[in-house]
């Protein structure tokens, strides 16, 4: 009963016309991205702090003591996810750094090449070359 319900409203949506099709269209698409975020978040929620308490276990105990207060203090998702912006940041500028150095060596060393002295040698190892007739 339900089902049929749901199939007659969709045939509804079918017919009428392109303005009321796109309404639809916006406003589905809108509900299940939310949806779609609201799981990722709520996905993050359970996993980051599973990892952060891992990578906590590690440190020494005045940073667990420092670390936890400012997670109670801040979120524990925010904390971690601001962290994980600012590492990803500096692995970025230091392969830039690095693209950029290894990028001059190239560039100087392809400018070496081109104002080398060339020396071109006409004859070959065999000098009794004759044409074919």
């Amino acid at each position: 009963m339900q089902f049929e319900k749901i199939q007659n409203r969709i045939k509804e949506i079918q017919r009428a016309e392109d303005t009321v099709k796109r309404k639809w269209l916006i406003a589905l698409s809108s509900f299940f991205i939310a949806v779609v975020i609201g799981i990722w978040f709520a996905l993050l929620n359970t996993t980051i702090p599973l990892l952060a308490s891992k990578k906590i276990n590690t440190a020494s105990s005045t940073e667990i003591a420092g670390s936890a207060t400012q997670q109670k203090e801040d979120g524990v998702f925010f904390n971690i996810l601001g962290r994980g912006f600012v590492e990803i940041w500096g692995n970025i500028l230091e392969k830039t750094k690095e693209a950029k150095s290894a990028i001059s060596e190239k560039v100087t060393a392809l400018g070496k090449l081109i104002k080398q002295d060339k020396e071109f040698s006409v004859t070959g190892k065999d000098d009794k070359f004759v044409p074919e007739q």
